[in-house]
């Protein structure tokens, strides 16, 4: 299974993608480096469906992400936008708990799994000693980290990052 991206063409505000065709093997590590204004964030959004595509088709794991269900796709794919906005109250550990929402039933109660996963990608990204700070408190690096172990959580098959390392020290 792959991401498969077959003459997809998107964009919004005066800016277009055209006639794009990739394939990006699961398990593979991929980048895509262009300069500034480019089209590699609207790329991006659209790979994780938060741009429509006005022609063409994207394939997930098999699944056509037009026609798939939200949960299905957020089951398959985690997306780190370039800039995260959540309340500035919001500590970590409830952050990271956003990342199993596509696991949980309509009540969105926790099973042992999803405190797993949680702990784990705390744990995977030196936060575990913050989880009760409100991510206003946090340094740009620290609040970037707490994005990724939100992502991490969701437990995917595909990752999707923009500008992942932004913020962060030579160390992680």
């Amino acid at each position: 299974m792959s991401i498969e991206l077959n003459q997809v063409s998107a964009g919004n505000n005066g800016f277009k993608l055209c006639d794009i065709s990739l394939t990006i093997a699961k398990g593979s590590f991929t980048a895509l480096i262009g300069p500034n204004g480019c089209g590699k964030s609207k790329l991006l959004n659209t790979m994780a469906r938060v741009l429509q595509a006005h022609q063409g088709t994207i394939h997930i794991g098999g699944s056509n992400i037009k026609t798939a269900k939200t949960k299905e796709i957020a089951r398959l794919v985690t997306f780190l936008p370039q800039n995260s906005v959540v309340p500035p109250t919001i500590s970590g550990e409830p952050l990271v708990n956003y990342g199993r929402a596509p696991h949980q039933n309509l009540l969105g109660l926790r099973s042992q799994a999803d405190r797993d996963a949680v702990e784990n990608a705390l744990h995977i990204t030196s936060l575990a000693g913050l989880r009760k700070r409100p991510l206003a408190e946090l340094s740009g690096g620290q609040r970037q980290r707490a994005f990724i172990a939100m992502c991490l959580a969701q437990d995917t098959p595909y990752l999707l990052f923009d500008e992942p390392t932004s913020f962060l020290d030579i160390h992680h």
